[in-house]
């Protein structure tokens, strides 16, 4: 499992939905297995959990890239952390 981590300096939950309703209609990753967006001190931070690196670096360069910088979206570019997930656990019911 792979956990992806970004901070975007300076946006705010209304860009982040601007994005998000971009991908509307579109397939949404398979690989994807959880999104979280919290609204922190000085910006939004985003983590998501990934099958593999492989998967997300597809799916960041097919999908997500092209639609930064899109008029009323997040501007620039995270600081992302990106890592192997090497211990987890899970207080959310099973789906």
């Amino acid at each position: 499992m792979h956990m992806v981590a970004n901070f975007w300096p300076g946006a705010t939950l209304e860009q982040f939905q601007v994005e998000l309703a971009q991908l509307e209609g579109k397939e949404q990753p398979q690989a994807q297995l959880l999104r979280t967006v919290a609204e922190v001190e000085g910006g939004l931070m985003i983590v998501s959990l990934w099958e593999g690196q492989a998967q997300y670096e597809s799916w960041a360069e097919a999908t997500l890239l092209p639609q930064i910088d899109l008029p009323g979206g997040m501007e620039g570019r995270p600081e992302q952390r990106k890592g192997l997930v090497v211990d987890h656990y899970s207080v959310l019911p099973a789906s």
